[in-house]
């Protein structure tokens, strides 16, 4: 026998022995112990998904946290996933306690986070009621494809106790939109007596549809009105989209007074969006005095009042007639001629008699000429002090966490 045969022999017997016996047994008759070493440690994935599969089928919950953890530390997500529907297959209170684990989990991938969240919503809403207050403490570290559902979780768990978070995420100009899009979600769900916080909190938001929602929404009475009042008339002064600008001035009727004179001016003269123009025309009518007959007049100007709609400018003449300043006959008359043979002439003509008319000759000349109905207003007095409410059970601490109001 030679040497090399000899060595051969030798190598191939230590070999033997020390291959491990986990490797070469079957799933079914490994220990528990021996199932979570192929969980941790075995290179393929098919193998450690069969030996999940195997410790879910015996029911082992005292193996969930072994579980839970490699949830994290798994390169693969089909392992995690196989980990949190095995867990809820369970059923067994620490198996739920775990999926709790891994949605706290920072390095789980999110789709298995939000499956365990989903997980827990069916199965132990208690035990997930429960956790809330701690994991939204810290929402600005959750992902935004996490946080989200969470966040929006507050309203199948009937937690309307937390709304009030929802108020502060939606305030707070550094959180990911997504949470707070989803926090807007639930103070509307709930809507708690703080909730125009929320609306004016998401003025900022980069979708102008959700900004002209929320200026739409502040169109109500009860609010606190020298705050709501403030924020649309930025909004009225600063937006770019002519649909916000729209919904802030539609709003802007439950907090009428002269004070909004000049900037309905303004937009009548400067506007070139068609809607938020004809918005503001709508909430001048109601207000306009002498003060606005300028403005008013400079729409019958021949370039102007070319892009003006006839029915529109009927409307004008008529609320400049019923003002009463005989001023501007001249204007009507000029315009009166560029419409001859009209109906639209025809109200020149009643204007400019009433205009020219005195006492009871111009009340009864007014009376031949339509009034037009105009939107209802609330008038707001400046000097009458806002409605309060109770305060935020939250607030945002400058670690960017959430804590209890003081």
């Amino acid at each position: 026998m030679s040497m090399r045969f000899l060595n051969f022999l030798v190598t191939a017997a230590i070999l033997g022995g020390s291959f491990s016996t986990v490797q070469a047994k079957s799933l079914q008759k490994m220990t528990t112990p021996e199932l979570i070493e192929v969980v941790r440690e075995h290179s393929r994935v098919s193998k450690r998904l069969a030996a999940i599969d195997e410790l879910v089928a015996r029911r082992a919950g005292n193996t969930s946290s072994a579980l839970a953890n490699r949830c994290q530390e798994d390169p693969n997500e089909d392992v995690c996933a196989r980990i949190v529907s095995g867990l809820a297959e369970m059923n067994h209170p620490e198996a739920r306690a775990q999926l709790l684990v891994i949605l706290r989990q920072v390095a789980a991938p999110d789709a298995q986070r939000n499956q365990a969240l989903a997980e827990l919503l069916i199965s132990d809403k208690n035990l997930l009621r429960e956790a809330m207050p701690s994991i939204l403490m810290n929402y600005r570290s959750l992902p935004p494809a996490v946080g989200d559902p969470i966040i929006r979780a507050l309203i199948p768990l009937s937690q309307e106790e937390l709304v009030d978070i929802a108020i502060v995420i939606t305030k707070d100009q550094d959180a990911a939109r997504a949470h707070r899009i989803a926090a807007l979600s639930v103070v509307e769900h709930f809507s708690p007596p703080r909730q125009w916080e929320a609306w004016i909190g998401m003025l900022s938001d980069p979708d102008s549809r959700v900004r002209a929602h929320c200026a739409e929404k502040l169109g109500q009475a009860g609010w606190p009105a020298s705050k709501v009042n403030a924020a649309l008339l930025r909004i009225l002064r600063t937006d770019v989209e002519g649909n916000v600008r729209a919904a802030a001035t539609r709003s802007l009727a439950f907090y009428a007074n002269e004070a909004l004179l000049p900037h309905l001016h303004n937009a009548l003269e400067n506007e070139r969006h068609p809607v938020a123009w004809r918005a503001a025309l709508d909430l001048l009518l109601p207000l306009a005095d002498r003060s606005s007959v300028n403005s008013m007049v400079m729409m019958l100007e021949r370039d102007r009042a070319r892009r003006i709609k006839p029915e529109v400018l009927e409307i004008i003449i008529r609320k400049l007639a019923h003002i009463g300043d005989a001023s501007i006959v001249p204007n009507v008359y000029a315009i009166e001629q560029n419409h001859q043979g009209t109906s639209f002439s025809e109200v020149c003509r009643r204007a400019t008699a009433g205009l020219q008319s005195e006492d009871v000759e111009r009340e009864m000349a007014l009376a031949r000429l339509k009034k037009d109905p105009e939107i209802p207003i609330q008038m707001w007095d400046t000097d009458e002090p806002d409605h309060s409410f109770p305060a935020l059970q939250f607030r945002l601490a400058p670690n960017g966490r959430i804590q209890a109001a003081d």
